[in-house]
């Protein structure tokens, strides 16, 4: 963890306990662990939304390269008239 070992780890406890004092120290341990909790639910929940975002662009990708690309004669559309409409009009 962090290239930290046991005994690194109980130096700084022993300074922490002489700084802060026996009262202090537990709740200040209380605050941290709430602080990292609540860091790993973040980074979690934010995981789960960036895997829910490629998952929704890669499914999109495979349906447009599974159906052919609209052309110009696609999007013309017949008024109620008999006209049409949309495309391109060369024939003005």
């Amino acid at each position: 963890m962090f290239g930290i070992g046991f005994t690194e780890i109980l130096v700084i406890l022993i300074i922490a306990l002489i700084v802060l004092g026996p009262d202090k120290l537990p709740e200040i341990t209380k605050a941290l662990g709430r602080a990292v909790r609540e860091f790993r639910r973040t980074s979690d929940e934010i995981r789960r939304t960036v895997s829910d975002i490629d998952v929704n662009v890669t499914e999109d990708r495979t349906a447009q390269q599974g159906s052919a690309p609209a052309t110009r004669e696609d999007k013309k559309v017949k008024t109620p008239m008999g006209e049409t409409q949309g495309g391109t009009s060369r024939d003005a």
